[in-house]
């Protein structure tokens, strides 16, 4: 089904000029410029229609009005819109074409980043900047308007975050969902200041970070990578008694309300070069979880060959048929077609009569199929010798797994494709063993629990910031936000998890853990994809002395080729946890 119009997508900005519209130009604009022009708009029902206004109310919004007047004329179950049989339409039954910023030809008139990390340093800097500040005031946001205003004021102080991306930058316009996340997250930075605590200078990190900070990006860390370390912003802080440089490091994350699933906390695939298995056994010589790394890369083979394997033998059937022409197409395995159609140039001559000729024919087409079940029979013997414990050469049979397809690929991770044979996921099977067995769970869960929680990180930037005279605290922090009604923009309380909190609770804990302190077992009440389950990832609970503190997803994310990544989410037990703590939230 196509995709049609709202609110939130007319009011967003082009990213590249497009249909006579200017970039950095709302949405909208192009919507009421085919209006004006009687342009034909391709509507949700596949026809084309000339619209206009239903009334001066409508037509004032979106040529001359505020946002204000567009989100009271459009937002919603509203409808602005008629066409000249009297039949009136809202946004969403007009299809989300080029025109308006949707794909055409595989390609968007979109494009542009994520906004919300620079939005939140902007604000950090522009509010932080004077000494007792520790909220952003809600006028500043209580209509669209003001939010547009806002959006515009921060725009034009982006320069005051050092390493901010053009990109982010412009994608910021009509981008009001971000900024409700953004100032949910720039709120809990500027709460955790004392009131004689001023925002000195934002850093904005990722592939390049300024010089004055590099110092605290962890170089070449086996886990972690070059020049790592956990902060989206850097922000320098001063007061009027402190006697030496400080910085705020702040992980950031957002999600829409706050009942909403916590957004991972980290993206590191299973296997292959970046892989944490791999990682571990390369970095710390884990002999233990080696010799199961090379199981589990037979075990994936095996399964994809498998897949390849049932798509290529179908049922004797019209679907069946089209099925495999399909499959046979995508890996390149001749059909017969050719050895069908040489045995009918040389046995069947003009002069054959009917009854042979329908003999020759059948002949003819038993000869293809012969001819295409030897063509299967070679690459699946070819395929076979790739079922192997090596890395590289395993890998060859996802990549031609692939070639079927990534979403029927996935699929069979649970059985549903292909639909007349369940493939036994023994990938999956062999991942859950080595996740759960007791000799390699408390390692995978070690090291998960640093990618996790930094716990490297933390002395280590203690220790530079020591060296240099320095400062350095962390905290994670989840903007949390949404547009509401399409018009409101609704910032929630930040979740705020300080490191001189959770870091060394865990650090505490892991210190303090014995045999059997860490545990990794399957999700409970959860029907895992090779035990019959609907769905294609994986589910753990990790628990340190008895407490379950993550919350582990492993899925394919688009592709099979990479390898599926691990999602590690704080759960509220943690969360909880912190809360519970002795001593107060700290201010800086």
């Amino acid at each position: 089904m196509a995709q049609t119009l709202s609110f939130k997508e007319i009011v967003k900005p082009f990213y590249r000029a497009t249909a006579g519209i200017q970039k950095g130009q709302y949405r909208y604009k192009a919507l009421a410029k085919k209006i004006a022009d009687k342009t034909p708009i391709l509507m949700s029902d596949n026809e084309m229609r000339v619209l206009s206004y239903v009334s001066s109310k409508e037509r004032i919004a979106f040529t001359t009005g505020s946002l204000n007047d567009l989100a009271s004329a459009s937002a919603g179950r509203t409808r602005p819109f008629k066409d000249d049989d009297g039949r009136v339409y809202g946004l969403s039954s007009i299809v989300k074409t080029g025109d308006f910023g949707g794909q055409e030809d595989g390609k968007s008139a979109g494009g542009g980043g994520d906004p919300h990390e620079l939005m939140t340093g902007a604000l950090v800097a522009v509010y932080g900047g004077k000494s007792g500040t520790n909220k952003i005031p809600s006028n500043d946001y209580s209509s669209l308007n003001q939010g547009e205003k806002l959006i515009a004021a921060i725009k034009a102080k982006s320069s005051l975050v050092v390493g901010y991306k053009r990109k982010e930058q412009e994608a910021m316009d009509g981008d009001f969902t971000n900024l409700a996340k953004a100032i949910s997250a720039a709120n809990g930075i500027l709460g955790s200041l004392s009131n004689s605590t001023r925002v000195v200078k934002v850093f904005q990190t990722g592939a390049k970070w300024d010089k004055e900070v590099m110092k605290y990006g962890m170089d070449g860390h086996e886990l972690f990578g070059k020049n790592y370390n956990t902060s989206d912003l850097v922000v320098e802080l001063y007061n009027g008694n402190q006697k030496r440089k400080k910085y705020l490091g702040v992980s950031l994350k957002k999600k829409a309300k706050r009942e909403s699933k916590d957004p991972t906390i980290i993206n590191k695939t299973v296997t292959g070069e970046k892989g944490l298995f791999s990682t571990l056994v390369r970095s710390r010589d884990m002999h233990i979880l080696r010799k199961h790394l090379g199981k589990l890369y037979s075990a994936r083979a095996q399964f994809f060959y498998n897949f390849i394997e049932a798509c290529l033998y179908p049922p004797a059937t019209n679907i069946g048929a089209q099925d495999l022409a399909t499959h046979l197409k995508a890996l390149g395995i001749p059909d017969g077609s050719k050895e069908e159609a040489a045995f009918k140039k040389k046995n069947i001559k003009a002069n054959t009569g009917k009854i042979e000729r329908e003999r020759l024919e059948k002949q003819a087409e038993e000869e293809g199929v012969k001819a295409r079940d030897a063509y299967i029979k070679a690459y699946l013997n070819d395929l076979s010798k790739k079922v192997s414990k090596n890395y590289t050469i395993s890998k060859e049979v996802t990549k031609e797994a692939a070639k079927i397809g990534n979403k029927k690929a996935k699929d069979a991770l649970f059985g549903a494709y292909p639909k007349h044979k369940k493939v036994f996921n023994v990938y999956f099977a062999t991942l859950f063993q080595i996740m759960t067995l007791g000799e390699t769970s408390k390692l995978i869960a070690e090291g998960l629990l640093n990618v996790i929680f930094k716990l490297d990180i933390y002395g280590y930037t203690k220790k530079v910031a020591q060296n240099n005279n320095e400062e350095f605290i962390f905290t994670l922090i989840t903007g949390i936000g949404e547009l509401v009604s399409d018009v409101t923009i609704t910032p929630y309380p930040a979740s705020v998890i300080p490191e001189r909190l959770s870091t060394p609770t865990i650090l505490k804990m892991v210190g303090d853990a014995g045999p059997g302190a860490y545990n990794i077992t399957g999700k409970p009440n959860y029907k895992q994809p090779h035990q019959g389950g609907t769905s294609a990832s994986l589910k753990f609970n990790i628990y340190l002395k008895g407490t379950h503190i993550i919350d582990l997803e492993i899925r394919y994310k688009g592709e099979v080729t990479p390898e599926p990544q691990f999602q590690a989410f704080i759960t509220p037990l943690f969360t909880d946890l912190m809360k519970q703590k002795p001593m107060p939230d700290p201010q800086y």
